[in-house]
């Protein structure tokens, strides 16, 4: 009779468990990394926001950063205040209008077993009730981190120079002043772009006397945020709204969306974001879905600022060339 001797046994046993400590460990590794990534991504915003009120208005980064910090509150609190009856309005006719549409697409019975199917499987999937405190510790630790970065970023730079050597210090700098510069130009182009694409689909479907414009721009502005996918998704209910009045309708309404969504990518982002940040859609959208494998929404926010700074990092270290390294800049 055939046996494994004990010995060999424990031991392949004790690299089972090994291995799934090591995949349990990369896993929050990946959480983690993509928290402090994004806090970066938000210091690096409200650090240029605070350099520009140095510019221009004498005053301190620090304080800088607190006023940017109320700012956004403000602007968020009054947004809020101002647009609330008319976003509830509206969205409470897209509750309405939405399932009407896809009643007259698939039929009443075929719509009900289609909704209780999604349902159900949005609810086994993302259990958002049982990620609701994770989501809310992440936005906690990502809004102070990304203050305590702002705020102090001298000191984080330097912890970062004393752990290359001394011969690669200089460079190293250079490299971190050069992806703040990227990841400033892409937010910026972020919100000149959301608030772009807001105005354009609000001004397009109140042309054409669609209904629910406003709800229409501000749900194509706030999908901006994440370039390509966030378009597609935000097309979706305009397009649902477009079928209850004919095929015509719908190719109007995928029509002006194409034009406001080109306006906005050769047009208005390239101005904006100064070829700081170029990259191809396709390697986007793989970011994007291999982000969202780890990390999930988060990482999907994230994923367009990070693929920019990895490109930065490959044409800094494996391309010495500079005409070479603008060369490849501009076909990715």
């Amino acid at each position: 009779m055939l046996s494994m001797p004990w010995k060999k046994i424990a031991a392949a046993t004790a690299l089972l468990i090994l291995l799934a400590f090591a995949a349990m460990l990369a896993v929050r590794a990946a959480r983690v990394f993509v928290l402090i990534y994004a806090s970066i991504v938000i210091a690096v915003f409200l650090r240029g926001c605070a350099l520009w009120l140095n510019r221009h208005a004498r005053v301190l980064p620090g304080l800088g950063v607190a006023i940017t910090i109320l700012a956004i509150l403000a602007l968020f609190g009054g947004s809020a205040w101002w647009l609330e009856p008319r976003v509830t309005s509206e969205f409470s006719q897209f509750q309405v209008s939405i399932p009407r549409a896809l009643q007259q697409l698939t039929g009443q019975g075929q719509l009900r077993s289609l909704v209780g199917k999604a349902g159900g499987a949005l609810l086994n999937d993302m259990k958002p009730l049982q990620h609701l405190s994770e989501w809310a510790v992440d936005l906690v630790v990502m809004v102070f981190m990304s203050i305590y970065l702002a705020a102090q970023p001298g000191l984080y730079r330097k912890g970062i120079l004393l752990l290359v050597p001394p011969a690669a210090r200089e460079r190293t700098a250079e490299i971190l002043g050069r992806l703040n510069h990227v990841l400033w130009r892409w937010f910026i182009g972020r919100i000149v772009g959301m608030i772009t694409i807001g105005l354009l689909v609000f001004i397009a479907m109140k042309a054409i006397g669609f209904p629910l414009a406003f709800g229409l721009g501000l749900i194509a502005g706030l999908f901006e945020f994440v370039p390509y996918l966030g378009a597609i998704v935000s097309s979706v209910p305009a397009v649902l709204l477009a079928l209850a009045q004919g095929t015509g309708r719908v190719w109007l309404v995928v029509a002006l969306y194409l034009i406001v969504h080109g306006i906005d990518g050769y047009i208005v982002l390239p101005l904006v974001e100064r070829r700081a940040v170029h990259i191809a859609p396709a390697l986007t959208i793989a970011v994007q879905f291999a982000m969202f494998m780890i990390a999930g929404l988060l990482g999907v926010l994230i994923a367009d600022p990070l693929t920019a700074s990895v490109l930065i990092l490959l044409q800094t270290f494996y391309i010495t060339n500079p005409k070479q390294a603008e060369s490849v800049q501009q076909r990715t």
